[in-house]
């Protein structure tokens, strides 16, 4: 192939011109891929989406059985110098632990519990003796409970 430079109306930019000799042969078309290669590239491609597939659902597995759940609750126990002392236990299946909390003047009174959502059972106890327990408080995700200890003594004064 030779390249000739130039423009024979001698206007406009120089662009080279390919000509080719009929001597040349033509180049020819690429050859298929035989039928075993199509096969094993198509194998490949499902193996490795089953892989993906796979390694996705082992991660998202292991993430929903070690992670714990996530707080997205809060309840909220309300006292006052009168209570102080009070000890607040917390159980329920969503925890790996009962939570203890005592009422005390360095936390202006107030004991706050980030929950996950689920069913618990409060226990709330002065100088040994039990002021109140509920075996199934119910909290839902988002919500905010605020359980005061000044009505709760008032209930429980009513009663006897």
């Amino acid at each position: 192939m030779d390249a000739v430079f130039g423009n024979p109306t001698g206007r406009g930019f120089d662009v080279p011109q390919i000509q080719t000799s009929p001597e040349q042969p033509h180049p020819q078309r690429p050859v298929a891929p035989s039928a075993e290669r199509s096969v094993f590239v198509n194998l490949s491609i499902v193996v490795v989406a089953m892989l993906f597939i796979a390694l996705v659902g082992i991660v998202w597995c292991y993430s929903w059985w070690r992670v714990p759940a996530t707080p997205s609750a809060l309840l909220v126990i309300e006292g006052n110098k009168d209570f102080e002392g009070t000890v607040i236990t917390i159980d329920g299946s969503s925890l790996q632990s009962a939570r203890r909390e005592a009422v005390s003047p360095d936390a202006s009174y107030i004991c706050r519990f980030p929950l996950p959502a689920g069913e618990y059972s409060i226990r709330i106890e002065r100088a040994g003796e039990l002021l109140y327990e509920n075996s199934l408080f119910k909290i839902s995700d988002h919500q905010y409970a605020l359980l005061p200890l000044a009505k709760l003594q008032e209930q429980r004064s009513r009663n006897k």
